[in-house]
Parts: structure tokens; sequence; C-alpha cells
């Protein structure tokens, strides 16, 4: 028997598949309207966060725990206005980057980690 193991999408918002040109709204609905404000938008690499507040799980389907932003590919993350994560759950990683992970911009980003065991990370860039 042979198993396929599938390959992950470039980025994930929890477990939502997060495409170039979508919109994420804070209560996890993707849209290709555009939008003024409270929302991730992601476009060429980059995900723009503005007045972003996410609280939630995370991409279920990690190995080492649930990111609540993750990305197979390289990340930038532009800031603006204020934005926030806050990672429900045991297994808690904020943002996760497989490759490069530069975050930019003139706004601010606050990761929290609630209940979270000893050892979990806000940020992680494997490059």
């Amino acid at each position: 028997m042979i198993y396929v193991i599938p390959t992950p999408e470039p980025l994930y918002i929890g477990d939502t598949v997060v495409n170039e040109g979508d919109y994420i709204l804070e209560s996890g609905v993707v849209t290709s309207t555009v939008q003024t404000d409270n929302y991730a938008y992601y476009n060429g690499g980059i995900l723009t966060l503005k007045n972003f507040d996410y609280r939630g799980e995370g991409y279920s389907a990690f190995n080492y725990g649930t990111p609540r932003i993750f990305a197979t590919e390289d990340l930038i993350i532009k800031l603006q206005g204020k934005n926030s994560i806050v990672a429900l759950g045991f297994t808690a990683i904020g943002i996760y980057s497989e490759k490069e992970l530069t975050i930019n911009g003139g706004g601010s980003l606050s990761v929290e980690l609630k209940n979270a065991d000893v050892g979990n990370t806000c940020i992680w860039a494997a490059e």
C-alpha cells in the first residue's frame, strides 16, 4: 500500500487556506471583496494585517503544535494599525514559517499564548 502525504498549501490562518488575493476577516471568513479595516490580505507573498485580531485554534495538520499563521514559503507580514494573535489551546504557536519570515510596516503586533504549555512559541522562522 502506498500512502501519499498531501503537500500543505503556502499559507494558513488557523485551518483556513489563504490564497493569493484573499481577504480574511476576524471571524475567519475568506472573501475576495475589498476590505477597508479589520482584515488580513495575502498577495505576492505579503500578508498584510490591518487592525486584525485573530483568536482561535491553529493549523491542526502541523506535527509540532498548532500555528495560528502557518507558512510553507517565504513570508512577509506587513503591519498596519494594531494587530493581535491570541492562540487558544495547549499546543500553541503564534506564527510559524518553514522558510524566511520578515515582519515590517508601521503597525504593531502582539502574540499571546493562552493556556500554553512550557516550550510553546510566539514566532518561529526555520530560516
